[in-house]
């Protein structure tokens, strides 16, 4: 496994521990004047480009380095499951990961465009996670000539992507609208704002521990700040909704609120094997047990953290610190006993609250 890839998923913010925002992250894409975009260049031209942006990244002294057809399966595979990279950039030769050494943000050369520069930040911190990526994208233009035009700014390898090359996304755990059934209510709000919305995962409209993320319609929006604004604007009036949602199912519902959370309990102390959705359902119900102060023990952070931990590739990685072998292909119970095993320890010191 690579060093890397490792120490950068260690540096990755905490997620939020509670309200509905977990994440945010921001995604600039940049293309380099008088070279062709990745769909046109030949493997020659798609070489020389990528040498020429190593060498840029290489020069800010600020990034280490991984070469995908280096690396293994499983680091691939936990790259992909953390989002850094879709599947298809993962698995085909000549990718490369670039990891800012000293924040959350990392780059892609020859992905889609030239380079995408991607920056995380903890809970709805869009300004942060924009400042971030904007810090690097001025170091690289130092010795970089970005593909820009007056007119109609960034241009990028997708006419729709032009302008700013900003996209913007926050993934929001929605427990208390979905234990109620007003999920698409609430997500309608965002829907007209002109957002989009995909589940945890997947871009079905059902979501594993209801899990959501708001992202920015490509092309929509003329600069970076109204782009930032609108989306924060957004989660914000679906975060009142689910801060409502709970307030309500504590205060005249609180029962059904108890069941659900001390049920989530029972299964994450005592199961032997759980597969994903059974575990992203049952963490969420923790975390917001933790919101309602129905568990002690149990900090909001590190329930939040436990949404990544509990894919295959992540669980794979926790294994491998132990005595027991990995293969590249294990079976599905095995990883179900893991997946088990790592709820186990999240609840270990924790302990439900009776009411008074």
């Amino acid at each position: 496994m690579s060093g890397p890839l490792d120490d950068f998923l260690s540096r990755l913010p905490a997620p939020a521990g509670d309200g509905a925002a977990i994440n945010c992250r921001v995604l600039l894409r940049r293309g380099l004047a008088e070279h062709l975009f990745p769909g046109r260049a030949d493997e020659e031209q798609a070489t020389r480009t990528s040498e020429v942006l190593e060498s840029a990244l290489a020069g800010t002294g600020r990034f280490d380095m991984l070469k995908l057809s280096r690396a293994d399966s499983l680091d691939r595979r936990a790259a992909v499951e953390r989002d850094l990279v879709p599947q298809s950039y993962a698995v085909r030769g000549g990718g490369l990961l670039a990891f800012d050494r000293e924040g959350s943000a990392w780059c892609t050369v020859n992905e889609t465009d030239h380079l995408r520069l991607r920056a995380e930040a903890s809970g709805a911190d869009l300004a942060g996670a924009y400042r971030r990526a904007a810090e690097l994208d001025a170091l690289l233009a130092e010795s970089l000539d970005w593909a820009f035009s007056p007119d109609a700014g960034y241009l990028c390898a997708e006419i729709a992507d032009w302008g700013t090359g900003l996209s913007a996304s926050v993934t929001l755990h929605l427990p208390a609208l979905a234990m109620a059934g007003l999920v698409d209510r609430a997500l309608r709000t965002a829907l007209d704002s002109g957002l989009s919305v995909h589940g945890f995962w997947s871009d079905e409209s059902a979501s594993s521990g209801a899990l959501y993320e708001l992202e920015t319609p490509r092309g929509a929006w003329t600069d970076e700040e109204s782009i930032l604004v609108r989306l924060g604007d957004a989660v914000e009036r679906v975060g009142a909704y689910e801060k409502g949602a709970r307030e309500e199912l504590l205060a005249h519902d609180p029962e059904t609120l108890r069941d659900a959370v001390f049920r989530a309990y029972g299964t994450a102390r005592y199961a032997r094997r759980i597969g994903y959705d059974e575990g992203a359902e049952t963490l969420s119900r923790l975390r917001l047990g933790a919101w309602a102060g129905l568990i002690a023990g149990l900090e909001g952070p590190k329930a939040s953290r436990g949404f990544y931990g509990l894919r295959n590739a992540h669980l794979l990685k926790y294994l491998a610190k132990g005595d027991a072998p990995v293969g590249d292909g294990p079976d599905t119970v095995r990883i179900e006993e893991v997946r088990a095993r790592v709820l186990r320890t999240l609840v270990e010191d924790a302990t439900l609250v009776e009411a008074p």
